[in-house]
């Protein structure tokens, strides 16, 4: 059996490379920056962190089970300067968008049976000269496997 993990994060990664922002594109990768020079220029991406999965997935028949777990989704905004309110605001900005986009893509191109709850937790993180605002987003997920 296939995790549908991959499937899921490359079909939310397509939406969030596809999308049209509100006010100027983040830039969004499959994983975070590994050191400060590959941090984006603006200041801004999006990323998946790490994937949790519940190991008690329920079974379904003899040949399908429902395997559930957590996307986790890393908004980061880096400001220069003492600006820790202006990087946290363009963050949660930044949020509403990924949560309208998530919303309206419960499947995620039917490779989920269905999202379910979502925590999220917000912080700022002082820098060397400049703010770090972070919003992190786990969502939860549920796919559809099949015994061959």
């Amino acid at each position: 059996m296939q995790s549908t993990v991959p499937r899921a994060k490359a079909a939310l990664l397509a939406l969030l490379e596809a999308r049209t922002w509100d006010n100027g594109k983040p830039k969004v990768k499959w994983g975070g920056p590994t050191e400060s020079e590959d941090f984006p220029k603006g200041g801004e991406i999006i990323y998946f962190g790490d994937t949790a999965i519940n190991d008690t997935n329920q079974t379904l028949g003899a040949t399908r089970y429902d395997e559930t777990y957590n996307i986790r989704v890393v908004i980061d905004v880096k400001l220069d300067g003492d600006h820790e309110q202006r990087a946290e605001t363009r963050a949660w900005d930044l949020y509403g968008e990924v949560i309208v986009l998530l919303d309206a893509n419960r499947t995620l191109g039917d490779v989920l049976s269905r999202m379910t709850d979502r925590t999220v937790r917000q912080t700022n993180i002082p820098m060397p000269q400049g703010w770090l605002a972070r919003v992190v987003v786990d969502q939860g997920c549920v796919g559809l496997m099949f015994n061959p």
